[in-house]
């Protein structure tokens, strides 16, 4: 029998495992036939009556010795043959046996008959006893191959070859293993050695089934992959996640999942295709994203083409207008910052109610002080009733608002109280804001305010220099920005977005000569822009702006020819003539030095009187070269000016030449003046950074201007022409000519200038260039018919490619500082999912 070893997995392991069984209960080795079956002993016929003839002749006197003491111990013996306790039976046989021997009864024809019997029944028994050993070797070996566990199969073959091993003492003497040494047995096996080389037989494919059942082991999906059960549990889930994820559209926590998973299992399906449906949706969030963002622009091209309309005049009772104090915008956020748990009014008249509500700002006030709400003047003001009201966690403020418009009422917030009942329908106040510059200067850059007259100074620090913690950052003089004109229309678009309504009757300007904001609104407005200028009209921190200006330049060149050279000695004359290919100074090859055979004589002197050579050069080159030039100014500068870093050599060149004169005199002779050079002003050779950076009015994003201008010179460009001046007119005979080469030159330079406009964020960096210069050339020679020849033709052949690549990168990095040198704040982290905080 085979047994066949194969790399497969659990189930088609478990199928061949079943054909063996089956196999092996069909093979004679298994099979239970003939002798080999315990159930049916063959035992010889045993007659426990001693005959009479015997009686009279052998066993006189003895009978009782054959009746008491052997026949007993064969009928014993019988008894547990046929209970099939082969070992119990053959003790009894031998026990019969061994009681006759001692008995000394002769050997009379009936003792050696019943000796005969007795020792037929000890080796029946002895077989029995041994097959029924190692059928207990086959039950145990047919159950471990259908054991589930790899433990429970090894220990199963292990045991069966223990069993069949025990057999053979059995068998062939009647004897357990611990009782008879293997060395023993092995003699005893020459008489019938078919059992013995079953038993081997057998304990060979244990030992097979052994080696078997652990390559499987090995093999096994478990000890391969450890981790396998865990990594897809994990897949499971992470699945299941980005499932339900999509579902509640979730796109950016799907797209996380499904790279988690493609980590660990790069090929699964699902996984994929829920990820394609994820990019689908983003795409499509993404496109609408832009439809959107153009809706917009053009939204607000439109309104900024609308013609600015100018505030009317209005009959104001107002006698003069005022600066806003603090107190009520002191009074505005604590109502804003006192929040009512719960209030619940029902039939309840307005001043029960505004009582209650001072009751309350009193109690969640931490100062303790409250706030003061006078109820309206009249009776019938007064008891007007609310039916049901009821409001959770909300501002003071805000339940005000409900109260009054629930009842009909307007309410006024003072310097020190609410009064409620007043008559401010319409009603508009005029304030002035003292605003600095700086806001002026973002709204104007916001808004792309035209740029209006040059503001003058008195001498002092203007507006622009008080914003800064450093008042010495700027000296005193003249402020050379210039301020813009701003109109009502940018004034109203800045404001409001951030929740400054204006109404019919509203207006807004700005007055540069007091450097003060004029609002012309409802109070409720104005404690509004009162409060919101406290927020934005704060000092801008400094601009710190990092640059790097890199520029690599890649040269590479490749080159592999073949010169001949035939030469022609004449040994009359000793005149050479030399027969080759293109010089090697011709523009689109490289130098001769490169040579690394150069004029090796292949065929020396031959010919009739040796007057030509042969002679052969090789040029090959692979040449690779790189430069990089890094520039890394950094500027420190104020928002809204200008920065200059300048790294650069100031060089004269010509501007142009004069033109060469040749004067005639008296017609025989001249005079020759050479161009002469003319200079002009001096021109930088480097790199020049400008930047002005202008930060926005959320004081987190930053305007940056950008000029980048980087000259190189790499050259002269020579304008050499000839003069030819004939013979002179005193003789006719006079044909000599006189050629004149003015010597002109001008230079040459390599510009590169970047001027770009862009918005970045607090720390971010952006990068600007990509100026990227390739020259690539490629040449191709050969010599005719020669070098179109297969495989020997490349000796006649000459060729060489040369590239030139250079790149200008400029990378920008904004930071705003505070005035001691530190940061505003940290590095923004990067990341972030693309339109998760739209």
């Amino acid at each position: 029998m085979r047994t066949l070893f194969l790399k497969c997995d659990g189930h088609v392991i478990g199928m061949m495992l079943v054909f063996l069984v089956a196999m092996m209960i069909s093979h004679p080795l298994y099979a239970q036939t003939g002798n080999d079956n315990p159930g049916e002993p063959k035992l010889d016929p045993f007659e426990f009556e001693v005959p009479s003839n015997a009686q009279s002749e052998e066993l006189k006197g003895r009978k009782a010795v054959l009746e008491n003491n052997v026949f007993p111990q064969v009928k014993l013996g019988d008894k547990f043959m046929q209970q099939r306790d082969f070992q119990s039976a053959f003790k009894a046989y031998e026990r019969a046996a061994g009681i006759l021997a001692k008995s000394n009864l002769g050997s009379g024809p009936y003792v050696v008959s019943v000796q005969g019997r007795i020792s037929g029944r000890m080796e029946e028994a002895r077989k029995q006893w041994g097959l029924s050993i190692f059928n207990n070797a086959k039950k145990v070996y047919l159950a471990a191959l259908v054991a589930k566990k790899h433990e429970d199969a090894m220990e199963g073959f292990k045991t069966a070859e223990k069993l069949a091993l025990s057999s053979l003492p059995a068998y062939y003497a009647g004897k357990t293993e611990k009782e008879l040494a293997p060395s023993v047995v092995g003699p005893l096996t020459k008489s019938n050695p078919a059992f013995h080389d079953n038993v081997q037989a057998f304990v060979m494919d244990c030992n097979k089934m052994s080696a078997a059942y652990d390559f499987k082991n090995e093999t096994s999906l478990d000890a391969v992959d450890p981790d396998y059960k865990r990594r897809t549990e994990e897949v499971a889930l992470l699945l299941k996640q980005g499932e339900t994820y999509y579902n509640t559209k979730q796109y950016e926590k799907v797209r996380s999942n499904m790279e988690k998973i493609l980590v660990q299992d790069p090929y699964n399906q699902k996984a994929m295709t829920l990820l394609n449906k994820t990019y689908k949706k983003l795409y499509l969030i993404g496109m609408a994203r832009g439809d959107n963002d153009a809706i917009e622009r053009m939204a607000e091209v439109e309104w900024k083409w609308n013609q600015p309309i100018l505030p009317a005049d209005s009959i104001s009772t107002e006698t003069s207008p005022r600066e806003m104090s603090g107190t009520r915008a002191a009074l505005y956020d604590k109502l804003q910052k006192i929040i009512v748990d719960k209030v619940e009014y029902e039939s309840s008249d307005i001043q029960s109610i505004l009582e209650h509500l001072s009751k309350i700002s009193k109690q969640q006030d931490p100062e303790k002080i409250g706030v003061s709400i006078i109820p309206p003047s009249s009776v019938e003001l007064r008891t007007r009733k609310i039916q049901y009201l009821e409001l959770e966690q909300m501002p003071l403020l805000d339940i005000i608002k409900y109260v009054c418009e629930i009842a009909g009422l307007k309410y006024k917030i003072d310097d020190k109280a609410v009064l409620v009942g007043v008559k401010t329908a319409g009603d508009m106040e005029l304030a002035f804001f003292a605003i600095r510059k700086s806001l002026i200067q973002r709204i104007a850059v916001e808004g792309e305010a035209p740029v209006g007259k040059e503001e003058k100074k008195t001498g002092k620090l203007s507006e622009a220099t008080e914003r800064f913690a450093d008042k010495n950052l700027l000296e005193e003089g003249k402020d050379e920005r210039k301020t813009p004109e701003l109109t009502q229309d940018m004034l109203k678009n800045y404001f409001t977005p951030m929740g400054i309504t204006f109404e019919e009757g509203s207006a807004i300007s700005y007055d540069s000569k007091t450097g003060k904001l004029i609002v012309k609104n409802t109070p409720e407005n104005l404690r509004k822009m009162e409060t919101l200028l406290k927020e934005i009209d704060i000092p801008p921190p400094l601009v710190l702006v990092e640059a790097k200006i890199l520029e690599v330049s890649m040269n590479t060149l490749e080159e592999l020819g073949f010169d001949w050279a035939l030469t022609y000695t004449n040994t009359d004359t000793n005149h050479t003539v030399t027969f080759a290919g293109l010089d090697s100074s011709t523009f689109y090859r490289s130098k001769g030095e490169n040579y690394i055979v150069s004029g090796l004589k292949v065929i020396p002197n031959f010919g009739n009187e040796n007057q030509f050579d042969l002679s052969l050069s090789i040029r090959a080159i692979d040449q690779k070269d790189r430069s990089e030039m890094l520039g890394a100014p950094r500027l420190l500068v104020a928002s809204g000016y200008t920065a200059r870093l300048e790294i650069a050599e100031e060089r004269y060149f010509p501007d142009s030449w004069t033109d060469p004169e040749v004067e005639i005199v008296n017609g025989t002779s001249y005079t020759y003046t050479p161009p002469t050079p003319e200079f002009g002003d001096s021109t930088p050779v480097g790199t020049i950074f400008t930047v002005t950076p202008t930060v926005g009015s959320n004081n987190y994003t930053i305007v940056l201007n950008i000029e980048s201008d980087i000259t190189r010179m790499t050259g002269w460009s020579n304008y050499d022409y000839s003069i030819i001046i004939g013979g002179l007119m005193t003789s006719l005979a006079d044909r000599s000519t006189t050629n004149l080469q003015p010597k002109m030159k001008m230079p040459e330079f390599s510009k590169r200038y970047i001027k770009s406009t862009v918005k970045i964020y607090d720390g971010e960096t952006v990068v600007i260039g990509g100026i990227l210069e390739d020259i690539a050339s490629r040449r191709d020679d050969k010599w005719p018919l020669l070098g179109s020849i297969p495989l020997v033709g490349r000796l006649f052949t000459d060729g060489s490619s040369a590239s030139v690549k250079t790149n200008l990168l400029i990378f920008v990095t904004a930071r705003l500082m505070k005035g001691n040198g530190l940061p505003v704040r940290e590095a923004r982290k990067q990341g972030l999912f693309e339109f998760g905080n739209r």
